[in-house]
């Protein structure tokens, strides 16, 4: 039977912003809540842990080592929520997957940043990672499978199959190509 902590996911962003912000006024605002609210639930949690996470300071919060300690574990809690609820939202839309793209540096403006944009407004729910790099390392990357697909400046000796890239195939692509019609999963 699963232990209740007494405390949910809100309560682990709520420290990480604290923590991040160095103040529960400038956190509360950023996570647009009341500072009273912000104070209480923060105390609730150190209540519940009976442990203080921040050192209060009229100039801020500061963590204390078990702060410290708890925000590096609540940051790997939050970010396995986070890939779950990607992935159930991407089942849920038919696609399941993640897009690795390296773009060589050049491309990264212009054209190729249009394309990008457009792809990622169509598919909103791919988990879409740009990695740059230079042609010869973003090349090896996609033959050693760390890379999905890659946009370089072309060159002789690519083993690979190759798609010539320009302003036209460029509006093809991002219009045509989704991850359900490649088979992406």
């Amino acid at each position: 039977m699963p232990h209740d902590y007494g405390f949910n996911i809100r309560d682990l962003r709520r420290v990480i912003a604290v923590a991040e912000h160095r103040s529960l006024r400038r956190a509360a605002l950023a996570l647009e809540v009341d500072q009273g609210t912000l104070t209480r639930s923060i105390q609730a949690l150190e209540h519940a842990l009976r442990i203080p996470l921040f050192e209060r300071m009229r100039t801020g919060a500061r963590l204390t080592a078990a702060g410290v300690a708890f925000t590096k574990i609540a940051a790997s809690v939050l970010e396995g929520m986070d890939e779950a609820m990607l992935h159930l939202r991407l089942r849920h839309n038919g696609v399941v997957g993640r897009l690795r793209l390296g773009v060589q540096v050049s491309f990264a403006t212009g054209v190729v940043a249009d394309l990008l944009e457009r792809y990622q407004s169509v598919c909103p729910d791919v988990d879409f990672q740009i990695i740059d790099g230079t042609r010869e390392r973003l090349l090896r990357d996609v033959l050693a499978s760390r890379l999905d697909a890659v946009i370089v400046i072309a060159g002789e000796g690519w083993p690979g199959r190759a798609i010539p890239l320009g302003r036209k195939e460029c509006w093809q692509l991002s219009r045509g190509i989704t991850p359900s019609r490649r088979g992406w999963r």
